[in-house]
C-alpha cells in the first residue's frame, strides 16, 4: 500500500517561504504523456495537496499554467522551479536556461516550455519534484544541519557524474536561517 503524506510527516519539511503559493488554487496543465502516464502522476503528486492548504485545477496547456509539467524530456533528468516561481518562469530545455516567461497576457497565456519535468513516474521523483513545486527546499541546505561532506563527494571524486558546480549548487550551498520553517527552526 502507498505511504501517503500527512500533516505530520509535514512537520520536518523545509521550505522557501519567499516562494510559498498565495493564492487557494495552483493550475497545471500536461506538456506531453498519455492518460495512463498522466493519471499515474496526479495520483502521486496530487497528495502533496491533500496535506496542504491548496487546490488543484487542471487546465489545458493551450489555457496557460502555474506548473506546467514535462514527462521524460530532459535527458533523463528530474527537477522543477521552486514554488511560485513557476508562475513567472520557464526551463528552456535546449539551453537548460530559466527565463522569464515574457509571453504572458491578461489573458494568462504562457508558454509551452516547463517548470518542472521528471524523468520516468516512479514514488520518489514525483514527491520530490512535486515538493520543490510547492517551495520544499533540500534539508541538507539549512544552515543548523551541520553535516560533514565526505571529503572525496565534496571533490567529486565519489561520483564521477557529478560535476564539482553541480555538487557546490545542490549539495553544500546553505541558506540563511530566515529562509526557511522547518525542523531546525523549531
Amino acid at each position: 500500500m502507498p505511504e501517503i503524506l500527512t500533516d505530520a510527516r509535514l512537520d520536518g519539511l523545509v521550505v522557501d517561504p519567499h516562494f510559498v503559493w498565495k493564492k487557494q488554487t495552483v493550475t497545471i496543465a500536461f506538456l506531453n504523456g498519455d492518460e495512463r502516464q498522466r493519471l499515474e502522476l496526479r495520483k502521486i503528486y496530487f497528495q502533496w495537496f491533500k496535506c496542504s492548504q491548496l487546490h488543484f485545477s487542471e487546465v489545458p496547456l493551450s489555457q496557460g499554467a502555474d506548473i506546467r509539467v514535462g514527462l521524460g524530456l530532459d535527458r533523463s533528468r528530474s527537477w522543477s522551479l521552486t514554488g511560485s516561481l513557476s508562475a513567472d518562469y520557464s526551463v528552456n530545455l535546449t539551453s537548460g536556461k530559466v527565463y522569464r516567461d515574457l509571453k504572458r497576457t491578461r489573458d494568462l497565456k504562457r508558454t509551452r516550455d516547463p517548470s518542472m519535468v521528471v524523468a520516468s513516474i516512479s514514488k520518489r521523483r514525483v514527491l520530490h519534484e512535486g515538493g520543490h513545486s510547492l517551495s520544499a527546499r533540500h534539508e541538507h541546505g539549512h544552515t543548523l544541519a551541520n553535516i560533514s561532506w565526505h571529503p572525496d563527494f565534496i571533490n567529486g571524486k565519489m561520483y564521477l557524474q557529478m560535476t564539482s558546480e553541480y555538487i557546490r549548487n545542490n549539495y553544500l550551498q546553505t541558506f540563511p536561517l530566515n529562509q526557511s520553517s522547518g525542523p531546525f527552526d523549531k
